[in-house]
């Protein structure tokens, strides 16, 4: 295992009531919150009341900033930062999934700077100070609710870029199983396949060459999403279930599978991020779409020697295999996506061929940004017609 420093400021409060702790929380953050939401469901649900109703009986003064999509979009952040500043707000609670908290993270940093936020996104500017952020987490997916980083889409330019700053990390995340009872089939199955990805991408990169300790926890991990995604798909209320998901898809994103295997590549998450900027598709079902496809392009490459051995113990721990080796792990893997709802290649998730040269031009911008020559426009042509499926 190679050095490294590991720090995770964020608070977790898990369990039966967390979200109606929210005003007790924030009381002694801000005294003006910017309250931010999707597109209806918390709503139409009750939990933007409840959470507003609790902001309130601590003295503290609501500004209500609806309307974030899926496929969270910087008009929307702007127009949040504007809001924000017109306001007074000094702090930001977010109530919502892995998007309305990408957006908070934007809102909370952007407010505090003398710049447009997309300068963060394209590495013009470093964040420097954000206002405090509060989560109370209504999907299990991005892991957002424990990490600094956030992923946001510049429309006029289709260009869907991350940024991450320690700044960032919410203070406080409230994770209640139950606010995610009613979350659909489609939706649950994003969320397994997001987090499944933010395992996969580290498990099967870094430099150490034998990482015991990661892969273990990893392995884990892995298993804990299997569970649960069969668990779900018998019963989409099972309440044990939804909190063995949500914490599951916590950690898979909080640092602490990353750290001491040397750098890590997300090569699926840069891809991804072009076909849905491009296609509007949800994150997950982006990921699940692109995994099986990438990992046969990958599996050709002539520096595989590692990966194949990653693979075929994937395989292995993970999936049970007695025997095989990577095509053998790669067939599990889209039966495992097919058992739970998530499309295992980009015909089932209905992205159009005919913009796959499109998806390759605005992935090859991004690789290029991101110091990863490998995957070069033909490359990602490539790639996206492995992934395409029958």
């Amino acid at each position: 295992m190679q050095s490294f420093m590991f720090h995770n400021p964020t608070r977790i409060e898990f369990g039966a009531g967390a979200a109606d702790k929210v005003g007790p929380v924030c009381a002694g953050l801000g005294r003006t919150a910017l309250l931010l939401a999707g597109q209806g469901s918390a709503r139409r649900s009750g939990l933007l009341e409840r959470v507003r109703t609790s902001l309130e009986a601590a003295g503290l003064r609501v500004v209500l900033h609806e309307g974030v999509r899926p496929n969270p979009v910087l008009s929307h952040v702007q127009a949040g930062i504007a809001l924000a500043r017109a306001e007074g707000v000094d702090l930001v609670v977010a109530v919502g999934g892995g998007s309305v908290l990408d957006s908070a993270k934007a809102v909370a940093a952007g407010a505090c700077a003398g710049h447009d936020v997309w300068d963060f996104f394209c590495g013009q500017a470093q964040v420097e100070a954000a206002l405090p952020l509060v989560a109370v987490l209504t999907l299990a997916a991005t892991g957002s609710e424990m990490n600094g980083g956030g992923v946001v889409t510049r429309e006029e330019t289709r260009e869907k870029l991350p940024f991450s700053s320690p700044h960032c990390f919410p203070r406080v995340s409230l994770l209640d199983p139950a606010l995610t009872l009613d979350v659909s089939a489609d939706q649950t199955a994003n969320g397994l396949a997001d987090a499944f990805a933010h395992l996969l991408e580290p498990y099967l990169s870094g430099t150490d060459p034998r990482p015991v300790v990661q892969l273990e926890l990893k392995e884990a991990l892995f298993h804990c999403l299997l569970d649960s995604g069969a668990r779900l798909r018998r019963d989409l209320r099972d309440l044990e279930a939804r909190a063995d998901m949500m914490w599951t898809a916590t950690l898979a994103l909080n640092g602490i599978t990353s750290v001491g295997i040397g750098p890590t590549l997300w090569p699926l998450h840069l891809i991804e991020h072009s076909v849905s900027a491009l296609t509007d598709i949800a994150h997950g079902a982006g990921l699940s779409a692109l995994t099986p496809g990438w990992l046969r392009w990958r599996l050709e490459q002539v520096d595989a020697e590692t990966i194949q051995s990653r693979v075929t113990r994937l395989g292995e721990r993970v999936f049970g295999l007695a025997s095989g080796g990577p095509a053998e792990t790669i067939v599990a893997l889209e039966t495992w996506y097919r058992s739970v709802g998530a499309p295992a290649s980009l015909a089932e998730a209905g992205v159009d061929p005919a913009l796959f040269a499109d998806i390759a031009a605005n992935a090859a911008r991004t690789a290029r940004a991101w110091g990863m020559a490998q995957y070069s426009e033909p490359a990602l042509g490539e790639i996206l017609r492995r992934a395409a499926g029958a």
